[in-house]
């Protein structure tokens, strides 16, 4: 109960600052730029579309951003996570960017101001916010920028409330409602953009990474002949499988296969490095390339690895586009939402309980979801992908 009460406590403490911010920012923001001279005007008009979370939501999107550019008859401009902005020009998305970090949006007011600036010195046709779990952080976005037109979900209210819904849901020109409570994310983006484009699911376009994978290089970009990429760290910490299981998953599949592990992940993931190499066998060689990618290169390296053994991040989506084989380890906070799919070589390792699709608001002290999940079943899995 003692836990509960402070992840609620935690999580409405944002959502009172995204209302403060909600109400006062784009109001301060009118006054000061009231005579239209402190920000230079753009006659010309765009198309905005914007997401406001993580970098695998993201990826899940690109199919539904490709086709609202593809169809759309104006310029458009991205609001995107500000670690993609070089990874969208390598797809040849012909889009302007304007790069997002959203827990600083949150917490850093000059930070916030700077982005509304950005967006309100632009005029649009249309604005789409493409969240199923819309955030007042996205509205406000949308609340500021000058559009003829307003899309977004009238989908769940798990990353809001109700109360904070309704100053929402007045900015929209039109709300998009779906009538299937529990849909794959990817599907879910289909079903806003056939809505808002007026076409069939099956016209929307697909986003695959054949243009950055036909320009990779002949050589290896990991100097090793045959390796496995290991993800062991995630943005949540608490959805971490343990380093002991890691390890001696890691173990098995070197001596088994004679594969190499390479562990990437963030910078400041590096110290899982350290972690693991004090309880893998001392003649397993393990190579650490944290912080050491673009997006591109990650592609490179997981075309050219023998599969992906990840905790649920943003890079098991990377590898499912890619066509690379992975085994994940997944937890039950959203079960069904954002995974498990892809084909039969993308493998997804779940111990059920009777508290799946939590919404990752969880009664015990640990994910027991994921840290019930034994070595052995991961072993198997692996077995299977590589047959």
């Amino acid at each position: 109960m003692i836990i509960r009460f402070f992840t609620h406590l935690k999580k409405h403490t944002h959502y009172l600052i995204q209302l403060v911010e909600f109400l006062f920012f784009p109001l301060f923001l009118k006054i000061i730029t009231r005579d239209k001279k402190s920000i230079k005007s753009v006659k010309k008009k765009y198309n905005l579309i914007l997401r406001s979370d993580a970098i695998g939501d993201y990826i899940l999107s690109l199919d539904a951003i490709k086709t609202l550019i593809y169809y759309s008859n104006e310029d458009t401009i991205l609001v995107v996570n500000e670690n993609l902005i070089g990874f969208i020009n390598e797809l040849g998305f012909n889009v302007k960017t304007i790069g997002f970090n959203r827990e600083k949006f949150i917490l850093n007011p000059f930070y916030h101001f700077k982005i509304l600036r950005k967006v309100i010195s632009y005029d649009y046709v249309n604005v789409f916010y493409l969240n199923y779990s819309r955030e007042l952080l996205g509205d406000e976005i949308v609340k500021v920028a000058n559009g003829e037109k307003k899309y977004g979900w009238n989908g769940d209210i798990s990353r809001t409330t109700k109360f904070l819904t309704k100053f929402g849901n007045k900015i929209y020109s039109q709300l998009i409602s779906s009538n299937i409570a529990n849909m794959h994310e990817l599907m879910r983006n289909n079903e806003f953009v056939a809505k808002v484009l007026m076409i069939d699911t099956e016209k929307v376009l697909r986003c695959d990474f054949n243009r950055i994978i036909q320009n990779s290089p002949t050589e290896k970009i990991c100097k090793v002949t045959k390796y496995f990429v290991v993800a062991p760290g995630s943005r949540i910490k608490k959805k971490m499988w343990k380093i002991d299981n890691f390890a001696q998953v890691i173990n098995y599949v070197y001596h088994e296969y004679g594969f190499i592990p390479v562990l990437v992940g963030a910078y400041s993931e590096k110290y899982l490095f350290d972690e693991l190499k004090k309880k893998i066998d001392d003649n397993v060689p393990m190579i650490s390339k944290f912080g050491s990618y673009s997006f591109k290169e990650i592609i490179f390296l997981l075309k050219q690895s023998e599969f992906l053994l990840s905790n649920d991040s943003a890079l098991v989506h990377f590898a499912i586009k890619a066509g690379v084989k992975s085994v994940t380890i997944l937890g039950g906070g959203q079960f069904g939402r954002f995974a498990p799919y892809g084909s039969l070589n993308n493998r997804w390792v779940y111990h059920k309980m009777e508290c799946y699709n939590c919404n990752w608001i969880c009664k015990y002290k640990e994910f027991l979801c994921i840290q019930n999940i034994d070595c052995k079943q991961v072993i198997r899995t692996i077995k299977n992908v590589l047959k």
